[in-house]
Order: C-alpha cells, then structure tokens, then sequence
C-alpha cells in the first residue's frame, strides 16, 4: 500500500472511531449534545460535564496527580535511579601502552630512547608524535631508571613506561 492509501484507511478509521464514542449512552459530549436545544437541561449540567470532563471522585481516582508529596517521592525515585546509574557506569579503563622499551642513546646532553612498536624498532626524542595517538612529554632519568611519560592525544591521558638505563 502507498502512503496515500495509508492515510485514507486511518482518515477512515478515525471518523468512526468518533461516530462511535459519540454514539455512546455513557458519553457525556453526546449527553450534552443531545440536550443542546434545551437551554434549562444544558445549563443544569455542572461546568465539568459541559466541558466533558468527569470529576476525579466520579472516575474511581484516589489519588491526586498534583499531590506536592506524590512528586516528591516521584523526583527522589528519578534521583536515585540516576545515582545508581551513574555508580554502575564502569571506570574508564586506560589501554596500556604498545611499545616496549630496549635502550638509550646519549651524545651529550640529546637522548635518544629506542623502543619497540609491532617489532620494529624506532628511535624517540622529546615531542616526538607516535602512531598519531602519543606524544612524547618528558624522558627522564631517575635514580638509573629511564622515565618516558607520554600523553595520548585523544583523551589527554598520561602514562610512563619505564626501563633499565
């Protein structure tokens, strides 16, 4: 079926569906129109009967929609559901890096580090940009221990990998 015949089936469909509720002994709109040419009967009818609306006692309803204490509780089950949501979200966990360190290479006061990346070996300097994800901050040497402290480019996280010197 086309678009078209879509929407005349539905046209169809609501037209009567509203002969039908309009035709109801229960429907207060047709109780009112009905009566419309009796000015005595209409204007007997209570303003929520005009209007076609039901009183809530009438309807069966206890409790009331507007309570302050209902959407009270109502905001303290959302705030909750949001706590826990946000408590069970798992931490985002940092991928370690890929490269192994090998050695270093020192002429004077340039340092190069040499490290392993897919079994290739590539030499680093400061500043360096590895695999367009890592960019090399610091190499330092601590107590014997080369530190190479890179920060992802993506997520500005920073991780060190460390090696013998």
């Amino acid at each position: 079926m086309t678009r078209l015949h879509l929407l005349l089936v539905f046209c169809a469909l609501c037209i009567a569906w509203i002969a039908w509720d309009s035709q109801l002994p229960g429907n207060v709109q047709s109780h009112v129109q009905t009566h419309h040419a009796d000015k005595k009967r209409l204007t007997s009818i209570a303003p929520e009967y005009a209007l076609g609306m039901l009183p809530r006692q009438k309807l069966g309803m206890r409790a009331d929609l507007f309570d302050v204490s209902v959407q009270q509780k109502r905001q303290a089950a959302k705030s909750k559901t949001k706590k826990t949501a946000l408590k069970s979200q798992p931490k985002q966990e940092i991928e370690p890096l890929p490269f192994v360190y090998l050695g270093k290479w020192q002429e004077g006061d340039d340092v190069t580090v040499l490290i392993e990346y897919q079994n290739q070996v590539m030499p680093i300097h400061q500043g360096d940009i590895l695999i367009e994800r890592y960019k090399v901050l610091t190499i330092e040497e601590v107590a014997q221990t080369i530190v190479v402290t890179f920060e992802s480019t993506i997520d500005k996280t920073q991780q060190q990998l460390r090696g013998k010197g």
